[in-house]
């Protein structure tokens, strides 16, 4: 289940994940295991093709649900949501639109 502390470590290391391994805080590493932090990866490539209306109807469906069943709560999902665009934003993508999206 990714929480909000997830996406905050995950954050903290710009989604580095060998930065994560390496210098990580033992309570880190015990808060966030090596699958999370890809699950996280995974998680924010659906939301950016959800969002660019780049996926079909089934792929969306699925990527929602996997969304909410993975996710701890709405306010988890909104989280990632901003990550995802601070992201993109940090790629120099300031151009590039991300739509919101209904998880429900």
């Amino acid at each position: 289940m990714i929480t909000q502390r997830h996406l905050e470590l995950y954050r903290e290391y710009a989604g580095d994940g060998d930065a994560f391994v390496r210098f990580a805080k033992p309570e880190e590493h015990a808060l966030m295991s090596r699958n999370e932090w890809m699950l996280i990866g995974d998680l924010l490539q659906d939301m950016e093709l959800l969002g660019r209306e780049l996926v079909s109807d089934s792929f969306a469906e699925s990527a929602k649900h996997r969304l909410r069943e993975l996710c701890d709560s709405d306010v988890t999902i909104t989280s990632a949501q901003i990550l995802l665009i601070n992201r993109l934003a940090g790629f120099g993508l300031r151009g590039v639109e991300v739509g919101e999206f209904d998880i429900a």
